[in-house]
């Protein structure tokens, strides 16, 4: 009997998915966000993204700039108890660009997922001139948005339309309270 239990524990183990079912924001159109802070001594925020319908889709997740840079278009939003939503920008790109952006464009087939890790310290808070890693070590909570309107989804168009949609609509993930 306690081979059992050995045996059942370990296999449930195994089985949790690295954004735990709970820890999802509502799907939009077949699609839904989680977010999760791996701490250490370069903590991140991982962010996933999930197909929950059953049809593949092409889902536009930001831009590349050039061969060494990218910028996603993760959306992170952060707010303190009875006050309003500061949103943190993404400061570790190019100050500048000088050549052509491609979209970052991910095709998902049905309960396929994307997860992206992102260094805390490469966010920094809009009107509270400090670094998302501080912020967030005070009472807060924080969730990342996905925003894709009236997007052609590249490489296809007339004559030669897409067989997979591209994906459209606004996700928002789960609601993280921090700090943990």
């Amino acid at each position: 009997m306690r081979r059992f239990w050995l045996l059942a524990s370990a296999v449930l183990v195994f089985m949790l998915p690295g954004v735990a079912a709970d820890a999802w924001g509502s799907a939009v159109n077949g699609v839904r966000m989680g977010i999760a802070i791996n701490s250490g001594p370069n903590p991140e925020i991982q962010i996933t993204v999930q197909n929950v319908d059953d049809k593949p889709l092409l889902l536009r997740v930001g831009v590349l700039i050039g061969p060494r840079f990218y910028d996603f278009g993760f959306r992170v939003a952060v707010s303190v108890p009875g006050g309003k939503d500061r949103r943190a920008i993404y400061t570790g790109g190019p100050g500048a660009v000088g050549g052509r952006l491609d979209p970052l464009v991910l095709p998902l087939v049905p309960s396929a997922s994307y997860t992206v890790k992102i260094p805390l310290a490469g966010f920094y808070v809009l009107d509270e001139s400090e670094n998302l890693e501080t912020f967030i070590s005070k009472r807060c909570q924080m969730r990342v948005e996905l925003d894709v309107q009236n997007f052609i989804c590249p490489l296809y168009g007339y004559p030669n339309p897409n067989m997979i949609p591209c994906w459209q609509g606004k996700v928002v993930s789960n609601v993280l309270q921090l700090p943990n």
